[in-house]
């Protein structure tokens, strides 16, 4: 996932070429955002990231993505909540 991500793959093209749900394959980039492998910036520009992160709790155990979803403006995807998670985690925020 991480070279095709890198060769510039979107989730969605992944998920498609190994045959896998695109939500699992957002999980594995999340990952490898969360283990500083990938940054965060190709998948969330810096407004939507601040907008995400006022809306986590700071006890980031057991996060629930739909409470957090619905707090936030449509536009913003699962995935990017997911990212921006990774991205805390890895920093520990």
């Amino acid at each position: 996932t991480l070279n095709l991500v890198k060769d510039g793959k979107a989730a969605e093209e992944i998920a498609k070429s190994e045959g896998k749900e695109t939500q699992r394959i957002e999980m594995q980039i999340a990952k490898l955002i969360e283990y500083g492998l990938l940054g965060i910036k190709p998948f969330v520009d810096d407004e939507t990231y601040n907008i995400i992160k006022s809306c986590i709790p700071k006890d980031k155990k057991n996060l629930r993505l739909s409470p957090i979803k619905k707090v936030l403006p449509k536009n913003i995807t699962f995935a990017q909540i997911r990212y921006v998670i990774a991205d805390l985690k890895g920093r520990n925020e």
